[in-house]
């Protein structure tokens, strides 16, 4: 198993409508992403080589089909960019952000696990938007977002249409709790016969998860829980 940490050009990446500087320079971060892995793959096969012997030859690659994606904030943006343009992650979890457009477009489909507080100020639970009504988003956001906004229950949809989730008559996913954690005033929810498992979690009072750090302000348990979900989305 490898681990990275990506980090982008002035601790930002750019996912169209978020954020930083790496945004308004255009910067290509989802080919950045790509070639870090890349980079990653042969540094490992370097250090496997190194230590290789007849009895254990290099057989320690990077597997293509099983890379996992977690992103929070312009990292969840960034992160379901990627999985929507490119077969990438083998499953992701987004935590207080991701992208508004382009699942029409989507290459295909990836288990999903979406985590947001309902009192977040700076990606609002209920959407960012151009709409001049609604209340805006922190970092342009809105500036750079659809006219309407689409709330996190809404991108959770259409994350089940492309996972292709049953829905009823009216057009409405059909949905059945699977998680319910009072000491962190957390439920989540799971798509009803999804191709690929397709979940989201509402917090009541969590906001961006970045009250004193992100370490001290999202659930260890929750934090568990993501990487339960990526060990059943993987078969394991």
């Amino acid at each position: 198993m490898a681990l990275m940490l990506p980090t982008g050009l002035k601790n930002s990446f750019n996912a169209d409508v978020c954020c930083g500087y790496a945004m308004m320079e255009n910067v290509d971060d989802v080919g950045f992403v790509i070639a870090a892995v890349d980079d990653l793959e042969k540094e490992v096969v370097k250090g496997s080589r190194a230590s290789a012997t007849p009895e254990e030859p290099v057989d320690h690659l990077i597997k293509r089909d099983a890379i996992l994606g977690i992103g929070w904030s312009n990292g969840a943006y960034l992160t379901s960019k990627i999985a929507l343009e490119r077969n990438f992650f083998a499953a992701i979890a987004l935590i207080s952000g991701g992208v508004y457009e382009g699942f029409e477009n989507a290459v295909g489909s990836v288990p999903i696990m979406i985590h947001h507080s309902l009192d977040d100020t700076l990606v609002r639970f209920s959407g960012c938007c151009r709409d001049a009504r609604k209340p805006k988003c922190c970092c342009f956001i809105s500036d750079r977002s659809p006219e309407t906004c689409s709330s996190t229950h809404a991108l959770y949809q259409k994350w089940g249409s492309v996972n292709q989730c049953q829905f009823e008559s009216g057009g409405k996913m059909r949905s059945t709790s699977t998680f319910v954690s009072d000491p962190n005033s957390v439920s989540c929810q799971s798509g009803v016969a999804c191709e690929r498992n397709t979940t989201l979690c509402t917090y009541d009072k969590k906001g961006h998860f970045n009250r004193a750090s992100f370490r001290r302000m999202f659930p260890s348990d929750m934090m568990q829980q993501i990487f339960t979900f990526f060990k059943y989305s993987m078969g394991d």
